[in-house]
């Protein structure tokens, strides 16, 4: 079965147990974990951020009853990585994190994925509790077996003189079976991301939740899961020298986002070398398994990588957005000003004139109108 077919199948299994989610989001969500194995997706509250991610993992056969999913709330008293890794005690024992058992079940199952639901991420600042983990995944690399291996999550101080604890857990490290999707609110009361966050993960926004009931066609009635094995999820592409294959069109293309980059005024918000090797090897994922064209995955890159990073209250960020709008509608030039004198024009203009990468376009507009009615805007609001 091609990869194209498994996510169709992927889909129809969600959409039977009555929730219509966009189907670029699942195939976002897929590619993203393919090419990093931590993904947010982030919408208001009750957009079906914590099922996607729960019915993605049980339409790979993984669930909580097989021991492969495994959900976790985030609490707002997180500042640190105790509560998920682990900690020594007044007694000198050291109690095992909400997933250090959980991971360690994972290594032991390579065949299969294993999915960690890490439910309102942003209730306390990820940065803080994970930083472990955000550090190990970036010393990932392939092993002489063809694995991907990462640096340890803990080393031996973590267990203090508990020598049992240092047994059973040192050198615990992310095994390449193990995926990350983490829910992110947008709301008053969440923290807003920094740029730890946004230059290593995908955000996937779930847009308007759809009400009609379409989804209860007969061929949605009954659709199984399927049982993947890894291969599916399991990252082909580390370093570009991995997609060599590919390297011609990837060459061509990154100077696109060399081109993007040089738009974008105000330095925080610049596109890094991480983000741009992710997006080359998810648009490597796409060509390799031909499901969309490169237009409509430039638009999803841009509103997944880039868009995020930008917020504040500066001219700097308001000027940015104006010209990132110019670009996504393909137009500059004399009389182009007039298309990003306000959000008004701006949603004309997406109206009336032909656009590159709509979702972006209109995503921007948003973002302009909540900057001309707040003085401060964000990739979420």
């Amino acid at each position: 079965m091609t990869v194209s077919r498994k996510l169709d199948k992927i889909y129809d299994y969600i959409k039977s147990k009555g929730y219509d989610y966009e189907k670029s989001a699942i195939e976002s969500l897929y590619l993203s974990l393919k090419t990093f194995p931590m993904v947010l997706l982030g919408g208001a509250s009750g957009s079906g951020k914590t099922s996607l991610a729960r019915l993605f993992a049980n339409a790979c056969g993984a669930n909580s009853e097989n021991g492969r999913f495994k959900m976790v709330s985030v609490s707002s008293d997180w500042n640190c990585p105790k509560r998920l890794l682990g900690y020594v005690n007044d007694e000198g024992k050291f109690v095992p994190g909400l997933i250090t058992d959980y991971i360690q079940i994972a290594s032991k199952d390579k065949e299969f994925p294993y999915f960690l639901c890490l439910d309102e991420i942003n209730l306390s600042r990820p940065e803080h509790y994970m930083s472990p983990i955000l550090t190990s995944l970036e010393t990932r690399r392939f092993n002489e077996e063809g694995e991907i291996v990462t640096d340890p999550l803990m080393d031996d101080g973590s267990f203090g003189s508990d020598i049992s604890a240092k047994y059973s857990y040192s050198g615990i490290s992310i095994p390449d079976n193990l995926y990350i999707i983490g829910t992110l609110n947008f709301d008053d009361v969440s923290y807003t991301l920094t740029p730890k966050i946004t230059d290593r993960v995908f955000i996937i926004e779930l847009k308007s939740v759809s009400l009609k009931a379409d989804f209860f066609d007969e061929q949605h009635f009954s659709v199984e899961p399927l049982d993947i094995d890894n291969t599916f999820l399991k990252s082909e592409y580390i370093n570009l020298a991995d997609c060599r294959e590919d390297i011609a069109f990837l060459k061509d293309y990154s100077v696109f986002w060399n081109n993007f980059n040089n738009i974008i005024i105000h330095d925080a918000a610049k596109v890094s070398l991480r983000t741009r090797n992710h997006m080359l090897f998810y648009v490597a994922y796409n060509r390799k398994y031909k499901l969309s064209d490169i237009d409509t995955v430039t638009d999803t890159l841009i509103l997944n990588k880039i868009l995020p990073r930008i917020n504040g209250i500066s001219d700097y960020v308001e000027n940015t957005l104006k010209a990132l709008f110019l670009t996504c509608m393909s137009t500059g030039g004399a009389g182009s000003e007039e298309y990003v004198k306000n959000s008004s024009a701006m949603q004309s203009a997406i109206a009336n004139r032909r656009c590159r990468y709509p979702g972006s376009a209109r995503k921007i507009m948003l973002m302009i109108r909540k900057y001309e009615e707040d003085g401060y805007t964000g990739s979420w609001f």
